[in-house]
């Protein structure tokens, strides 16, 4: 068996592959300040422990032990880090329908989380928002953990997925605890107010204000298996006009669109949550 874990959030998707994770819910009282559960931080947890990934960092030979080694000869330093970083949330609170974190000012993205996994997520940078709901996802409500917000069973039963805040937008992951009968993860998008356009380019998707400048983007989704392999995933847009030209545009055609597909692998993991796109120099 496998555990899979993917996160989207119109900036990133991660997968993860198997591992046993508990399936206990505490569920968050009611009120204007959402509580953190003890369980819902405990299974996010068992999560972030189950899936990691290596990389490889060049230094200098003498300082990982190997005294003998000759001035200015380099080694390779191994690293294993956690698949879901860490979260830049203190906590969150509840506004309508709504999850925003208490200290939002931090994100370089203004955003707002859904208090059940079928309810839009909300993003503005510049003047330009969008919404976004996850495509066949359940009522699920929303359980905090520790900067963290968790919708357990949100694409079927054992399924999590974990919301990290980070200062550059916010990240979506998706647990799998075996193989998902339809391996793509979807978004419905709404184009809110000052969205000039989409681009789609080197698996990158921007959204662009009415000058053709990139105000948000969803950076390249990956999956991670549990062995800490890493596949790219390949990122759609459908039922939407997007513009694949690399150059910055002189003008853009406002479009509707009716929804957003990432083609899943094992862990699907976009590189950065939805982030605020460079401003290109003059």
């Amino acid at each position: 068996m496998a555990m899979y874990i993917s996160k989207v959030l119109l900036a990133t998707i991660t997968a993860l592959g198997f591992a046993t994770i508990s399936a206990c819910r505490t569920e968050s009282p009611p009120g204007d300040e959402a509580e953190s559960s003890l369980d819902a931080a405990r299974h996010v947890d068992e999560i972030r422990s189950a899936f990691h990934v290596t990389s490889q960092i060049p230094v200098a030979a003498g300082s990982i032990g190997t005294g003998d080694a000759d001035a200015g000869t380099m080694a390779v330093e191994r690293h294993v880090t956690p698949v879901i970083g860490d979260s830049i949330a203190t906590g969150y609170e509840r506004v309508g329908v709504g999850l925003r974190m208490k200290d939002i000012a931090i994100s370089e993205v203004d955003f707002e989380l859904p208090t059940s996994a079928d309810g839009a997520r909300r993003l503005a940078n510049h003047g330009v928002s969008i919404s976004a709901r996850l495509h066949a996802a359940s009522h699920s409500p929303a359980e905090i953990a520790d900067g963290y917000v968790l919708y357990r069973g949100a694409l079927g039963e054992r399924t999590s997925v974990v919301e990290q805040a980070r200062a550059d937008g916010v990240k979506d992951f998706f647990y799998f605890p075996e193989r998902p009968a339809s391996e793509n993860i979807v978004y419905d998008l709404d184009l809110g107010a000052g969205v000039g356009g989409l681009r789609l380019v080197a698996n990158t998707l921007e959204f662009l204000d009415l000058a053709g400048v990139p105000r948000l983007r969803v950076n390249p989704p990956i999956a991670v298996g549990a062995d800490g392999a890493v596949v790219e995933a390949r990122l759609e847009v459908r039922t939407c006009s997007v513009d694949t030209s690399p150059s910055i545009l002189s003008a853009v055609r406002r479009r509707t669109c009716g929804h957003r597909s990432h083609r899943w692998p094992f862990l699907v993991l976009a590189r950065r949550p939805l982030a605020p796109a460079p401003t290109p120099s003059s």
